[in-house]
């Protein structure tokens, strides 16, 4: 009776409360539950991951990705030279089924095999047919999301960014994992292609 006589003599100051609460619980239930009930991405994902050294030319070369016509993956390289930065590229394979990333190196000739500019086979990945979509063949859409904090009211510091990855299909949406340690930390040009065929 008491929790009764407290609720009717303070009706507004409950409902005060148990709004904002109840609309949080919402909020969550509106993002879990599709995922929830979603089946997970079919289609592997694959993205660029690129090292960067600017201390002189220790790969000997700036790498770009690309995919043929065939679906295979191919490496532009660009020798460089001293006081330009090179790249040691790897590949990060994302796993719907599993919820995960595997770490795919990739060979590099050595420095200055080649004086021109060059394309390559990706060796590392030979048996994979690429779709360069942004869509893969279940539905699931590739999408980047940026956002961070300027700080307590955008003037005392402690700001940062970050660089978040979904895969999304309706209203399920899976933010992909950490990798080493980090989360998103990608750029623009991360995304390679789905593999819609393994050999």
């Amino acid at each position: 009776m008491a929790i009764k006589n407290f609720i009717k003599e303070n009706f507004v100051l409950c409902v005060g409360i148990s709004l904002p609460i109840l609309l949080v619980v919402m909020f969550l239930l509106s993002n879990t539950l599709p995922r929830f009930f979603a089946a997970p991405p079919q289609y592997k994902l694959v993205l660029a991951d690129y090292q960067v050294h600017y201390n002189g030319p220790r790969a000997g070369y700036s790498v770009a990705f690309q995919v043929d016509k065939d679906g295979k993956l191919q490496m532009r390289l660009t020798p460089v030279t001293d006081g330009y930065s090179s790249h040691t590229p790897h590949l990060l394979i994302y796993d719907g089924q599993r919820d995960s990333f595997r770490k795919v190196d990739i060979s590099l000739p050595d420095a200055g095999a080649y004086t021109g500019a060059v394309t390559l086979p990706v060796k590392e990945v030979e048996n994979y047919k690429l779709d360069t979509n942004n869509k893969a063949p279940d539905g699931y859409a590739f999408l980047q999301g940026r956002g961070g904090s300027r700080g307590v009211i955008g003037i005392f510091g402690g700001g940062y960014s970050h660089h978040r990855l979904y895969l999304k299909k309706g209203a399920a949406s899976f933010k992909l994992p950490e990798f080493d340690g980090f989360y998103g930390y990608y750029g623009t040009d991360a995304f390679i292609g789905w593999v819609v065929e393994e050999k």
